[in-house]
């Protein structure tokens, strides 16, 4: 039990000396001005077609999550060949390759 006690107060005094400063200034980075712009998928803006956007995904049969980047034009695209696919298989019944 004072091991469980100890370890905790180590932990909360560890964080309390992290700064955000610190860890905010080691994470920036420079972004050039003809750089694409990487936006998260949860910002509610806008976005170019040119901006990159960045979204956390499961692959199928595993648990494990990624984070893909991809331009907003190639989610597009992505998104538009996989609404043909289903359309087509709704018209036909079956699949095409």
């Amino acid at each position: 039990m004072r091991f469980i006690v100890l370890l905790l107060s180590v932990l909360a005094i560890s964080a309390c000396a992290t700064t955000s400063e610190s860890t905010s200034r080691d994470t920036a980075m420079t972004v050039s001005a003809d750089a694409p712009r990487v936006v998260d998928q949860s910002e509610a803006q806008r976005v170019q077609p040119d901006d990159v956007v960045c979204r956390i995904e499961a692959p199928t049969g595993t648990r494990m999550r990624e984070r893909i980047c991809r331009t907003q034009a190639e989610w597009d695209a992505i998104m538009e060949a996989g609404q043909e696919r289903l359309r087509h298989r709704q018209s036909t019944g079956t699949q095409r390759y």
